[in-house]
């Protein structure tokens, strides 16, 4: 008799075991055990594994293909046993159909799952903690085109097996794309455009753009018809189709820094002494914590100035007027700012040192990658500069961390621990790009061996777009003289406020409030204003 394809000799008594059906059902059995053996005890033996394994994904996967992995197994073997059974040739021909279509549509099942509770589930969680928006339209299109796909491509090789000719078939279907695509003109219009969005990226989740009408919103979903915003106005959810997105005109706030430029007008008397009132406007928002500096040392003086005239002017009101309870705790929470600046100084500095590094680092590569790297030039790059780099790169992190964990106090809960979350990832990434670099230099080949300058260069281009931009002189308070008369002359204050997304995006509203409560105040004990 034959079995799995090879010929096993018998004993007489067992003869009767060569006949066809008799060799069809040995064959049966064999691949049942052999189907019996990958359900119970090959899969769990793998699975024991797996378990053992960082992850849980494969784990998944296991448990996603066990069962349907020996049912494959056992109709593949029906299917190569129905030659055995020398039975009429239509009766095989029907046998062989009904098995291969059983076989495509394990193989499909198999594969629509892996794509919903493999590539989608894991994908999505992936996508929060990337910062390509590839993925974030990528995932739903997969998610909603992936089992259709799947249904097609069976349905193709299936149809022809019985007999049905698949090019009237695809000739109907067709003529239905052409009917459903002037159908769906301006849902396909607004799948293009969300495309060009995501190609073009001029935001991405979490940003903060205004819109032509002037509306800021909060982008929370780009998806493949529309965008989700939150407007913070009405703290209510739009959904925005992506084809007005893509023809308007749109500003986007949080780029390249959630640092945001704001003004404060003022009129004062010709007569007055222009220095002093630019000098006392100046004063002002150099003391408040809220406003971005490029020399915190000199700042935290400002801050302590200004508590102890906040102070003093709340010393000099009644006990019983409120306006003394909130001066004194505005004072105090200014001075409370103070930790928390100069942690953020020393990160600003180490900052500064890392690229520094860096860039020295490429200065020694590209003296000696002209030829290639040898092995004595790998390692003096490494003891000269991609240690000390690795010793910067971790001591900013660290620094980082404990910056991002300081508590400020003027934020809840949500945005304590959301930026907490934003750091946290960023320093993850940070240490990602770094030791991708550093294992492209201790062990370069052939691909990027004369391009590891320009691999290093990517990163502080990395640093400077992505991780943190360290305040220039540029974005210190400035006072403008705006315009000029005999009778007045009008200032503007222009300041940068540290980052508009914090306390609930009400941030930049508290410092001008507080700013033009401070400003009227001293303008009035200068004299400026009677």
């Amino acid at each position: 008799m034959t079995l799995a394809g090879f010929p096993i000799p018998l004993p007489p008594q067992l003869s009767f075991l060569a006949k066809p059906l008799p060799v069809f059902l040995v064959n049966i059995a064999a691949w049942m055990v052999l189907a019996a053996f990958i359900y119970w005890v090959a899969m769990p033996l793998i699975r024991r594994f797996t378990l053992a394994l960082p992850g849980e994904v494969e784990d998944i996967v296991l448990g996603i293909i066990r069962r349907p992995l020996a049912l494959l197994v056992l109709v593949i073997g029906i299917r190569v046993s129905i030659r055995y059974l020398q039975a009429a040739e239509d009766l095989q021909r029907l046998l062989i159909r009904l098995s291969m279509t059983v076989i495509v549509a394990l193989v499909g099942h198999i594969a629509g799952r892996l794509i919903r509770d493999v590539l989608v589930y894991y994908g999505e969680s992936w996508a929060r903690r990337t910062e390509s928006q590839v993925d974030d339209i990528l995932l739903p299109v997969l998610s909603l085109f992936g089992p259709l796909l799947l249904f097609t491509i069976g349905a193709l090789i299936v149809l022809p097996m019985w007999g049905v000719d698949v090019s009237s078939v695809l000739l109907g279907a067709g003529v239905l794309g052409l009917v459903l695509g002037l159908a769906l003109q301006e849902t396909l219009s607004n799948i293009f455009s969300g495309l060009s969005l995501l190609i073009e990226a001029p935001f991405k989740r979490g940003d903060l753009i205004r819109l032509v009408s002037g509306k800021v919103c909060e982008v929370q979903r780009l998806g493949l018809r529309s965008t989700t915003l939150l407007s913070l106005d009405e703290q209510a959810t739009i959904y925005m189709p992506n084809k007005v997105l893509a023809a308007d005109y749109l500003v986007n706030l949080t780029k390249p820094t959630a640092e945001q430029r704001c003004s404060v007008s003022v009129s004062v008397e010709a007569s007055n002494d222009l220095t002093l009132v630019k000098d006392t406007l100046y004063r002002i928002a150099a003391g408040h914590p809220g406003v971005v500096a490029s020399n915190l040392a000199k700042k935290t003086a400002s801050i302590l100035s200004q508590a102890e005239k906040i102070r003093a002017w709340a010393g000099g009101l009644s006990a019983e007027d409120p306006t003394r309870f909130e001066l004194e705790k505005m004072a105090a929470d200014n001075e409370s700012a103070i930790e928390r600046l100069a942690r953020e100084g020393r990160v600003n500095d180490q900052l500064v040192l890392l690229k520094e590094e860096i860039r020295n680092m490429i200065r020694s590569i590209r003296s000696r990658e002209t030829s290639g790297l040898s092995r004595a030039e790998v390692a003096e790059i490494l003891n000269e500069h991609v240690n000390p780099v690795d010793n910067t790169v971790r001591t900013l992190a660290e620094q980082c961390r404990d910056w991002s964990t300081t508590p400020d106090r003027w934020l809840n809960d949500h945005d304590y621990w959301q930026q907490r979350r934003l750091w946290d990832s960023r320093n993850e990434e940070l240490l990602r790009h770094w030791n991708n670099l550093k294992n492209c230099i201790t062990n370069p080949d052939e691909r990027v061996e004369l391009r590891l300058d320009d691999l290093s260069a990517v990163l502080i281009d990395w640093l400077d777009k992505e991780y943190k931009i360290v305040p220039g002189e540029w974005k210190d308070p400035m006072v403008e003289i705006k315009n000029v008369s005999a009778d007045s002359a009008e200032l503007e204050l222009h300041y940068y406020v540290d980052n508009i997304r914090l306390e609930m995006d009400g941030r930049p509203r508290r410092i001008r409030s507080e700013l033009n409560h401070l400003i009227k105040h001293e303008f009035v004990q200068e004299g400026i204003w009677s």
